[in-house]
């Protein structure tokens, strides 16, 4: 009888450990499609970089006073500007689609990443939402 009840807790905690193994791998998988969820946008122009830039250099850490505080208003398009210049030059792949979506009390995140071309898929796609639940605004 114990050696029975033995073997139960050894299956069990071999699927248990099979399942937090595969399940990433699952995940993976289940994320990777033949379209990109999120679309090639325009180039960044030099007009939108020098914009990223200025916006950057204005509101550096190193610029403000200590304990100073500074609010910064960005539209959704500036948020795309800075997330895409920052993937290009930070990641320095061209691979890697963003965008972000502002609708009311809530951030849409979209990520494309691009892969080489398998059976499986050509873009592993993942979908965020932030949600508002506290006082702090969006």
């Amino acid at each position: 009888m114990g050696i029975s009840i033995f073997r139960g807790i050894r299956l069990l905690a071999g699927l248990f450990l099979a399942g937090l193994i595969f399940s990433p791998v699952i995940l993976l998988f289940s994320a990777m499609e033949k379209s990109p969820l999120v679309s090639r946008q325009e180039r960044l122009t030099l007009d939108k970089v020098q914009k990223v830039k200025d916006m950057v250099r204005e509101n550096t850490p190193g610029n403000m006073k200590q304990r100073q505080v500074r609010t910064l208003a960005l539209s959704e398009e500036d948020l795309n500007i800075l997330l895409n210049y920052g993937v290009l030059h930070g990641l320095g792949y061209e691979g890697l689609l963003t965008e972000i979506r502002l609708p009311e009390n809530r951030i849409h995140l979209g990520l494309s990443l691009d892969l080489p071309a398998g059976p499986l898929g050509n873009y592993l796609n993942l979908f965020i939402i932030l949600k508002k639940t506290g006082p702090f605004s969006i």
